[in-house]
């Protein structure tokens, strides 16, 4: 039998506005005897626009941070490779305290020319779609075209010989971030 058709990305228009299960998506931890207040780790499930993920957990949290003991505006961000373009796009576009990228894949369209042809496959899975398809959106998911003069501070650790993701995508978030004004 022939298997059935993918169903399509979800684009932002089309992310459901409904409350998602926190719980199961959200832990929220409360390290008080280290003194850094609650820890909340966000679990986004992978596939295409998974990045959506994102900006409906921290809905969540924003509106339920009594519940939860949280502070939204003490909130940070931190993501590892793809994660990483999440923090950031997210953290920039929900104005979080401060964004922690860690090796982040945060060019999109510089990743469909990287000599690791997976970190293009995995930028076509996150968005959904080819370039030629929805352009407005992989422009959109360059971190660098969200940083201006009131982005929140942001350490940037990438390693110099990352095999994914070439270092010339943190030199290039860096950089942005300079000519903003921002640390």
């Amino acid at each position: 039998p022939a298997a059935a058709p993918a169903p399509a990305a979800p684009t932002p228009s089309a992310v459901p506005t409904s409350t998602p299960a926190p719980l199961s998506k959200a832990a929220c931890k409360n390290p008080d005897a280290l003194g850094i207040g609650r820890v909340v780790e966000v679990d986004t499930t992978g596939g295409p626009g998974f990045g959506f993920e994102h900006f409906k957990q921290l809905d969540f949290l924003r509106d339920h941070a009594s519940t939860y003991g949280l502070d939204p505006s003490r909130g940070d961000l931190v993501g590892f490779s793809a994660g990483g373009q999440l923090a950031t796009v997210a953290g920039l576009e929900e104005n979080v305290a401060g964004i922690v990228d860690l090796d982040g894949a945060v060019d999109p369209v510089a990743a469909l020319t990287a000599p690791n042809k997976a970190l293009g496959r995995a930028a076509r899975q996150l968005l959904g779609c080819a370039p030629s398809a929805c352009p407005g959106e992989w422009q959109d998911a360059r971190t660098v075209t969200h940083i201006d003069a009131t982005s929140p501070p942001m350490l940037i650790i990438h390693s110099i010989d990352d095999p994914t993701v070439p270092f010339s995508q943190a030199l290039d978030l860096t950089q942005a971030l300079r000519r903003a004004g921002r640390p």
